[in-house]
């Protein structure tokens, strides 16, 4: 009887037992806290956050590091709400705001001067006008489509006049290396890839004068609940800048490995992009100068508007939220 009245008290007894010890948990302090989940694909501007984690910066802190195949991997998971923030170009954060995706831009990451690219084969096209008819390999985001026009516009052709092959980022070195498109518009890592195997350069993003830029965008939930994380995260992509700044061949060799690329390869596509510090990013998103976010945001905006790649409407200036440059404007030594 003693038995019985035991078995059927002893849920209840550990059901008390376990309200008791999460009362105790709490009473000393602990309390879960929720990673922040970052995501960005292998654009090699985005790997100094990387380079953070690998040298130990994030350590201890809640942060969770996601790395995605392509940008259409990272724009899809920011419209499913399975990341916090995100790096992302410019072109595409107007995108998602037409969208009314609820997220602010806080960081400018890279700014591409020549690491976008529209290649060709030798002995192939040699010009733009030569492109005519031919298959167009593009990722199918707002950047690829806006590098792509710009190049068209370039050449003076419609976008009619080239056969358009949807490929995802991911997918660009197959696809070359198979001969599965004549012409291919990407990016690096895979541009400074297909350039040393032989791949001649159309056009790219120097042409461009700083539209391309890389953000890192944030959910307004995010920018909510954990400001002190976000800035934890910004806090280790200046070390690794930094790192990177004092230490470049240990730093070439670490995103190379991430990249499978060479050392050298990174030293290369680093040449052809720029990567705004702390005070660089309070310059960029606190001015209103011809050089400010602010103003190429508008620029961007009535391109991508004349291209169509956007519905008619006003310019979004409340996307850009300055408010962790002032704490992390300090110069780089």
């Amino acid at each position: 009887m003693i038995g019985k009245l035991f078995r059927h008290c002893l849920p209840y007894r550990l059901l008390g037992l376990g309200l008791v010890l999460a009362a105790s948990l709490l009473g000393c302090g602990w309390q879960y806290e929720k990673p922040l989940v970052v995501g960005a694909d292998l654009w090699t501007g985005y790997q100094p956050l990387y380079l953070a984690q690998d040298l130990g910066y994030y350590q201890d802190q809640p942060l969770r590091l996601v790395q995605l195949a392509s940008s259409t991997q990272t724009l899809d998971a920011l419209r499913m709400g399975k990341l916090d923030v995100a790096a992302i170009t410019l072109d595409e954060a107007l995108l998602l705001a037409q969208e009314h995706l609820p997220l602010s831009i806080i960081w400018v990451i890279s700014i591409s001067n020549g690491a976008d690219a529209v290649l060709t084969r030798p002995g192939s096209a040699q010009t733009g006008q030569e492109v005519k008819g031919l298959r167009i390999g593009v990722e199918q985001t707002a950047s690829g489509a806006y590098m792509l026009q710009a190049f068209l516009e370039q050449a003076k052709l419609p976008t009619g006049a080239v056969e358009i092959a949807p490929l995802s980022a991911d997918e660009h070195l197959r696809a070359w290396r198979q001969h599965q498109v004549d012409i291919l518009v990407s990016a690096d890592p895979v541009r400074q890839t297909l350039v040393e195997e032989g791949a001649q350069v159309l056009f790219d993003s120097s042409a461009l004068d700083g539209q391309m830029l890389n953000v890192l965008v944030a959910h307004h939930k995010a920018l909510a609940c954990c400001s002190a994380q976000i800035t934890q995260l910004l806090a280790g992509h200046e070390r690794a800048l930094s790192y990177l700044h004092h230490q470049k061949s240990d730093a070439w060799y670490l995103m190379g490995q991430r990249s499978k690329v060479t050392p050298d390869s990174v030293q290369a596509s680093l040449s052809a992009m720029l990567l705004p510090d702390a005070v660089a990013n309070q310059r960029l998103l606190r001015s209103n100068d011809a050089h400010s976010l602010a103003h190429t945001l508008q620029q961007v905006f009535g391109l991508m508007q004349q291209r169509q790649l956007l519905r008619p409407g006003a310019a979004p200036q409340h996307l850009i939220d300055p408010r962790f440059t002032p704490q992390l404007a300090q110069p780089r030594r």
